[in-house]
C-alpha cells in the first residue's frame, strides 16, 4: 500500500506493453482514490513510429488528457531504490517503476505448433476473435 496522496509511477519503456501499463496503472491509482503522477520514458522521438501520423497525434492526446506526461529522446540507465536514472544526468523519484520488456512468444506455443496446434510465423498461438485456437477449439 502506498502511504502518500500521490503515486510516483514511471514507466521505463513507451511500446504498446507501456502505453497501456501507463494507461491502466494510471486508472487504477485514480480509481483507488489516489493520484497519479505518471511518467513514459520513451526512447525515441515519437511514440508508435510504425503507426500513422494522425494515429501517433490521438494517442499523445490521450496520454495528455489523462496526465501522463511522456519524456521523448530519453533513455533510463539504470534504477535506485527510489529513483529512476536517466542518460540526461536526470533522475525520476518513484514509489512504483514499471519496465515492460514487450512481448514474445513462449517455448510452450513451439512445442504445440509441432503437435499440430495452428501458430505464426512469430511462434504465436493462431485464435478466433473468442480468443480460441483457430485449428484446436477445446484452446
Amino acid at each position: 500500500a502506498f502511504t502518500g496522496q500521490v503515486v510516483r509511477l514511471v514507466v521505463c519503456g513507451a511500446g504498446a506493453a507501456g502505453i497501456e501499463l501507463a494507461l491502466t496503472a494510471a486508472a487504477r491509482i485514480r480509481n483507488a482514490g489516489k493520484e497519479a503522477a505518471v511518467t513514459l520514458i520513451n526512447g525515441t522521438e515519437e511514440l508508435m513510429q510504425g503507426d500513422p501520423k494522425r494515429v501517433r497525434a490521438a494517442m499523445e492526446q490521450v496520454l495528455r488528457d489523462r496526465g501522463i506526461e511522456v519524456l521523448h529522446n530519453t533513455r533510463v540507465l539504470r534504477l535506485t531504490e527510489s529513483e529512476v536514472v536517466l542518460d540526461s544526468n536526470g533522475t525520476l523519484p518513484y514509489d512504483l517503476a514499471i519496465w515492460p520488456t514487450g512481448a514474445a512468444s513462449h517455448e510452450v506455443a513451439t512445442k504445440l505448433g509441432e503437435a499440430g496446434v495452428a501458430i505464426t510465423r512469430k511462434g504465436w498461438i493462431r485464435v478466433k476473435g473468442t480468443m480460441q485456437s483457430v485449428s484446436h477449439a477445446s484452446l
